[in-house]
């Protein structure tokens, strides 16, 4: 769950009070941070707030507002007071500050003369800027962005706003400009090719891309979209030079087998299918393969790994984040593996899904863990909630409960304080914040929030997609109607790769796959094409 919480409410209480003493005892990273974010709200002193914000691993805009109220240190950077300028009033300021701030998508609504007075003013102090402003102010901006290098075009074509690109930069670009730019394997250009391809206004640029064929020093991602953008434009010779490049360049396994999928996808190629079947990494391509060929998967899938008279706790607080981060950095150092040591802290029920992490990292995921803990929680609901539950608990946190994203998300669901605190309101029940670690409680939370979303999106792979971009995000993507139709011949395939948001895109193809495989272990044998047609909804 993806939704964001600045400031904690009211029904959200902290178990105990946080010290200085107990955060400078514990190892720096996200979690310590966590609970510094949680110190920082409590009744402490500018200088204790002084002292705990010097030992934040990796700063937020939670974690700065915090420490803002509650420190004496008001002073404010340069850059800082500058960025929250109105554009009137930076614009009235000295060079440097205006450089700091002003955004390419504020000056592409200026005069070109205003422009051109500006980008002398920021010579010398902004030179950057200055440069940018001097294009924007030019007679042919895209002729002019065209001489400039990969990070410049990239840099400037992002900043400058949906607008502005459509009305002067959606124009043909010769082949030898695009390999030119490409090639430079700018991590921004990859980027901003591909966000070409995946919004259908930009016509001209995703047509003058489809006809190159040269590009071949940049990302496997961007590689594969530019098979993409050239398959649909019915320039399969291209999109297969494409789809191979990006299957020899990519490392991870899904995207390697993605790649080769959409080879087959182009050729029809049942020899190409062979070896998608073959992928040693479960995924939405590799169980569509072996279920057409009507073969074993070759992948392994491990579902015990316990002993049925394994005892039921730990002589560890399985609660405590820190405790399971200390045992977790103890695996990567150890020569032994940890996980068949007589006296593993690991083989017992309530930490199953802690052993069975450690083993997949001990086998380097050639096995593929999919393990059914916590049946006293997870049993209370149907088999296809089971089933859902435990798909996006493996892809939000391989089922460890303690586990905290970067932005505070918690435990075995990663549910955001946000929802705690609107969950815990309508329940009518006062919640701490760690109680999130109590696996009990934060399925019971995570099935809460479901509700709505099961109810309204139906679909497992809809579903994961609102789970982690969020309700509204799934609700505008459905609504515009590009995807997922009955009448393109590539679908459902063709709308996977092409929703708009990265993290969601691969977040609901990981949990589509998840949600086949635990179906499995409740005596459910999915057919994944008829799953993915059941999304067509136009």
């Amino acid at each position: 769950m993806r939704i964001l919480l600045f400031w904690l409410l009211p029904w959200l209480l902290l178990a105990q009070e946080i010290t200085l003493e107990f955060l400078k005892e514990k190892p720096e990273g996200i979690t310590r941070d966590f609970y510094i974010w949680q110190f920082l709200d409590q009744n402490i002193t500018p200088g204790e707030a002084n002292e705990a914000y010097k030992l934040v691993y990796r700063s937020n805009t939670k974690l700065f507002g915090r420490y803002f109220k509650k420190s004496d240190n008001k002073t404010l950077s340069r850059r800082t007071i500058c960025e929250r300028m109105s554009l009137s009033e930076l614009l009235k300021q000295e060079p440097k500050c205006i450089g700091y701030a002003l955004k390419l998508s504020d000056a592409a609504k200026m005069s070109k003369s205003d422009l051109q007075k500006l980008s002398k003013k920021l010579a010398i102090d902004a030179p950057t800027t200055a440069k940018h402003l001097e294009i924007l102010a030019s007679k042919e901006p895209l002729k002019n962005l065209l001489e400039t290098n990969a990070t410049t075009f990239a840099t400037l074509f992002e900043g400058v706003g949906q607008e502005y690109r459509l009305e002067q930069f959606n124009r043909f670009i010769p082949a030898n400009a695009w390999e030119n730019l490409a090639n430079q394997n700018d991590y921004k250009m990859g980027r901003m090719i591909q966000l070409i391809i995946l919004n259908s206004a930009y016509v001209a640029l995703q047509d003058s891309l489809s006809k190159v064929t040269g590009i071949t020093n940049t990302d496997d991602r961007t590689l594969f979209y530019l098979g993409l953008n050239a398959l649909v434009h019915g320039q399969k010779e291209n999109a297969l030079l494409y789809f191979l490049r990006a299957q020899t360049k990519a490392k991870d396994p899904l995207l390697i087998t993605r790649a080769l999928f959409w080879r087959y996808l182009t050729t029809g190629d049942k020899a190409i299918l062979e070896e998608v079947a073959q992928s040693r990494h479960p995924n939405i391509y590799s169980i569509y393969a072996s279920q057409t060929l009507q073969k074993e998967p070759a992948f392994e899938i491990v579902r015990q790994v316990l002993p049925k008279d394994a005892p039921p706790s730990a002589p560890w607080d399985t609660k405590d984040p820190f405790a399971w981060l200390k045992i977790e950095e103890q695996s990567k150092k150890s020569d032994s593996n940890l996980s068949a040591l007589p006296d593993s802290p690991l083989r017992y029920r309530n930490t199953e899904s802690h052993l069975a992490l450690i083993m997949q990292r001990e086998w380097r995921f050639q096995k593929h863990f999919f393990i059914t803990p916590y049946q006293e929680i997870f049993s209370q609901f149907d088999s296809d909630k089971q089933a859902l539950l435990y798909a996006l608990a493996r892809q939000e946190s391989h089922l460890i409960p303690t586990v905290i994203s970067t932005s505070y998300a918690l435990g075995m669901m990663q549910i955001m304080p946000f929802n705690v605190e609107s969950i815990a309101k309508n329940l009518g029940e006062r919640c701490e914040l760690t109680d999130m670690f109590d696996p009990a409680l934060n399925v019971k939370y995570a099935e809460i929030f479901l509700r709505d979303l099961i109810r309204e999106f139906s679909h497992p792979l809809f579903i994961s997609y609102a789970y982690n971009g969020g309700p509204g995000f799934t609700r505008r993507l459905l609504a515009r109607g590009e995807l997922f139709r009955k009448d393109r011949a590539l679908d459902p395939w063709y709308s996977l790769e092409m929703i708009p948001y990265e993290e969601s895109r691969y977040y609901g193809s990981r949990v589509l796959a998840n949600y086949i495989i635990y179906q499995q272990a409740f005596g459910k044998n999915l057919q994944i094409a008829d799953l993915l047609n059941e999304t067509l909804i136009r």
